[in-house]
């Protein structure tokens, strides 16, 4: 279980920088360059919150097989 949380904590912060480089590279004049370097980072940041999402999932999916809303001999 800690892993799952750990591989989240680490999704959102590799997010979270590639959102602040993006931030950073807002004020930088606009050449071919830069434009296709965040075209690329804004990819990375849409893969890297599906991922987030698929943690996310894979978390819940777990505690609620971990606790059960009723009792497992209900379902034989």
């Amino acid at each position: 279980m800690s892993w799952q949380v750990y591989r989240l904590y680490q999704v959102t912060r590799a997010a979270t920088f590639v959102q602040r480089l993006m931030f950073m590279m807002k004020d930088a004049a606009t050449t071919a360059e830069i434009t296709e370097r965040g075209v690329a980072l804004v990819g990375l940041v849409v893969t890297l919150q599906f991922l987030a999402v698929m943690c996310l999932w894979s978390f819940i999916t777990f505690l609620m097989r971990l606790f059960p809303s009723r009792p497992v001999g209900e379902n034989y």
